[in-house]
């Protein structure tokens, strides 16, 4: 039968085990993630978006205008 200091010990050093194993499985996916390229290019200031999520908001104000989205195109 193990001693209970035994049984934490093996708790602890599983524990870092398991640490490092999740640092490294986030290290792989970190690396997975790429940056989205710009689609669109404010002609006035250089701003660019990716096209996803809203629209910012000189893109809304130029579409407002009557502006095409496609005309900011890159």
């Amino acid at each position: 039968m193990e001693k209970y200091q035994d049984v934490v010990a093996k708790i602890a050093e599983l524990q870092r085990q398991a640490e490092d194993l999740k640092k490294q499985e986030r290290k792989a996916v970190i690396k997975e993630v790429r940056a989205v390229k710009a689609k669109y290019r404010n002609p006035a200031t250089g701003e660019t978006w990716s096209g996803r999520g809203i629209a910012p908001r000189w893109l809304q104000e130029a579409e407002k205008a009557g502006k095409s989205r496609d005309s900011f195109l890159i």
